[in-house]
């Protein structure tokens, strides 16, 4: 059974919805794991390591987790809120990236310095290589670009494969829109018209998707 043209128009919001929600998540995911691993492996480069039990050392990394996991949603939400559009990711994709990382770093430097210069919450030791002017250290700013870059590339992946096969694309084999079972296109006097049609469609859906790829690149 072919869907109709209102059931289509139907979907498409539905998908890109779809499409929207599971790449924040697959990012927040990725954030909150790559995060703690990262919090994990510079602990050294702070003074608790040498001062601090066993147990304040992974209470430590455990609550700075917590503050980037929180800083990352508010920071993606935020240039949802500015730059995004209905659509993303598939648009407005370079936008929400550089918003997200723009928003995030600024609010680590200011975390770094009333952490360490104001409140003296925490310390560096001499292994951390600090950022001349600024006086950060160098270890949280690469944080803060390398794990949201890397969440983003991560999370994105689906969305090009979901948006090829919006048009019928199988990603693993070639081009056909699901408009019958395979024992009506392969047998009966109506199947060749259906392949026809399916052929015809094929060209415009990689016409449309080459087209939008291009355009939002």
């Amino acid at each position: 059974m072919t869907a109709t043209s209102e059931e289509r128009d139907t979907a498409l919001p539905a998908r890109e919805n779809a499409n929207w929600l599971r790449t924040l998540r697959r990012y927040m995911a990725f954030v909150a794991g790559a995060n703690l691993a990262w919090e994990f492996a510079h602990m050294p480069l702070y003074t608790v390591w040498e001062t601090g039990t066993r147990g304040e050392i992974v209470f430590a990394a455990l609550h700075c987790t917590g503050g980037d996991v929180l800083i990352a949603l508010s920071a993606v939400m935020l240039a949802l809120f500015l730059a995004g559009t209905p659509a993303w990711p598939m648009t407005s994709g370079r936008p929400v990236v550089a918003l997200t990382l723009a928003f995030g770093l600024a609010y680590t430097l200011f975390s770094e310095w009333l952490n360490i210069e104001v409140r003296e919450a925490w310390a560096y030791r001499d292994l951390m290589p600090v950022i001349p002017l600024i006086d950060a250290g160098l270890s949280p700013v690469l944080q803060w670009i390398a794990v949201p870059l890397t969440a983003f590339w991560w999370a994105m992946r689906p969305v090009r494969n979901a948006e090829s096969n919006s048009c019928g694309i199988d990603e693993y084999g070639p081009l056909m829109p699901p408009i019958a079972g395979h024992r009506e296109r392969l047998f009966g006097a109506r199947s060749t018209a259906k392949l026809i049609w399916a052929s015809t469609t094929n060209a415009f859906c990689r016409a449309s998707l080459t087209w939008r790829c291009g355009r939002n690149n």
